[in-house]
């Protein structure tokens, strides 16, 4: 499950529970000028211990405007390198912020989100099975791959693709209009897939 940053309706920023930089994102609306103020705490925290011999593998970071140079082979600058990208996208925020908990989707509900993702206004619940039948074939087609071509007649069972729409819509990344129409709810979006 990993966190997403959200400015707006646009991803921004995500993290992992196994990095440091996970506790400082807190699901719901975010208060813009609170997180930055957490999160230059923990950079002047992280800063005294990225300091050191280089070598060759560095990078130059903007820490708090101090330009730091780090060693990226090195795994304990990882997190400094993870919170520097957090502090950039709180700072060039135009709000509002908001965090949102993804988990991972299994393939074959991935394909639906992509699918909904691109017809913004929806897909009649009669068309989606021959819409996602062909995306799912295409993506076999242009990976070789004999799995996705398994999923691509997976789908072939309308009850395969229902069972899909209702996976997506209790994670609230799809909804059914009364009319028949399925569509990517605000949150499948603006989320990163």
């Amino acid at each position: 499950m990993e966190r997403q940053l959200i400015d707006g309706d646009e991803y921004v920023f995500h993290a992992y529970p196994y990095e440091p930089v996970y506790s400082l994102l807190e699901e719901g609306e975010v208060d813009a000028d609170a997180l930055r103020a957490r999160v230059e705490e923990e950079l002047r925290r992280l800063r005294p211990t990225a300091v050191g011999d280089t070598g060759y593998h560095h990078k130059e970071l903007d820490v708090l405007g101090e330009r730091v140079k780090i060693d990226v082979r090195n795994p304990a600058n990882r997190p400094l390198v993870r919170t520097v990208r957090l502090y950039e996208a709180v700072r060039d925020a135009t709000g509002p912020l908001r965090v949102v908990t993804v988990g991972e989707l299994p393939p074959r509900a991935h394909d639906l989100a992509v699918v909904l993702r691109e017809h913004p206004d929806g897909i009649p619940a009669a068309q989606l099975q021959e819409r996602l039948v062909a995306h799912v074939t295409a993506l076999a087609d242009s990976l070789d791959s004999d799995d996705v071509r398994g999923r691509a007649r997976a789908l072939e069972d309308p009850r395969a693709v229902f069972a899909l729409v209702s996976e997506l819509r209790d994670l609230g990344l799809a909804e059914e209009t009364a009319d028949g129409i399925v569509r990517a709810t605000e949150k499948l979006r603006v989320i990163r897939l």
